[in-house]
């Protein structure tokens, strides 16, 4: 409310700076949304002679329910909460470097996607290579050339592999 009073007599550099600073605010908020997920997501209800059981996995592993889950916690539909849960699982599980960009609010999580949609496919080592090389640089990337950068650091680090996944895509 402050700011929609204020902004009338406020400078367009004013304006601009602080919509920088509530980007930041909104990535770290988006971050935190994704680390809760992800974690919620790792457990897992199975239906036993008892009655139902909760077991908890490691961070990375999605419950078939978690996606329903989510969009009913959030109000966003299915399909995009099942996007919000696979993205907080690979960046918890696989690019922590990245995922501590995005709770910092140095970068926003539609920047990460395009790194990991990139990786899909990628065993965790190739995958820890790509995330220490891409925290170092991302911030600076321009958001349109993010998955051309990531797939030239990818494609140096493992090769085969991704040659593996597109023969698999292609096929």
């Amino acid at each position: 409310e402050l700011l929609a009073q204020q902004a009338p007599s406020m400078t367009s550099e004013e304006l601009f700076e602080v919509t920088g600073e509530l980007q930041g605010v909104q990535n770290c908020a988006e971050g935190a949304q994704l680390v809760a997920a992800a974690h919620a997501a790792s457990y897992e209800t199975r239906l036993t002679e008892r009655g139902p059981v909760e077991v908890h996995h490691q961070v990375g592993f999605i419950d078939a329910m978690a996606g329903t889950e989510v969009s009913l916690a959030t109000g966003v539909g299915q399909w995009v909460a099942g996007r919000r849960v696979s993205l907080g699982a690979a960046l918890s599980e696989r690019f922590p470097l990245l995922l501590g960009k995005v709770l910092a609010g140095e970068v926003c999580t539609a920047t990460v996607q395009k790194v990991v949609t990139v990786c899909e496919g990628l065993d965790k080592a190739a995958c820890a290579k790509v995330d220490a090389i891409m925290a170092g640089k991302l911030a600076d990337l321009d958001p349109g050339r993010v998955g051309a950068f990531t797939r030239r650091v990818a494609t140096r680090v493992a090769s085969e592999q991704l040659r593996a996944v597109q023969a698999r895509v292609k096929r």
